[in-house]
């Protein structure tokens, strides 16, 4: 069960969730150290959506934070954390 305003349960990932990480895929390598593979995402609705997702480097555990602002703003996805964990 969620609560509100906290993060969702983990979800698998979807195509919807493979292309705002496509759109981040270079900076998140850079910062982890390699190709970073999602395994898992929770969704946090905000002034938007934070998206938790937690995947693997190199058999290492990371976790990517990315931001998705409201529709209406018109504003890009942001990548707000990229880090081993």
């Amino acid at each position: 069960m969620t609560l509100c305003g906290g993060f969702s349960d983990d979800k698998p990932i979807t195509d919807e969730i493979k292309a705002i990480l496509a759109t981040h895929q270079a900076d998140i390598d850079k910062a982890v150290g390699g190709e970073f593979r999602p395994a898992t995402v929770k969704t946090q609705v905000v002034a938007g959506t934070n998206f938790l997702l937690t995947g693997t480097v190199n058999n290492e555990a990371v976790r990517v934070k990315i931001f998705r602002p409201l529709p209406h703003t018109n504003e890009p996805t942001q990548l707000v954390e990229a880090k081993k964990i």
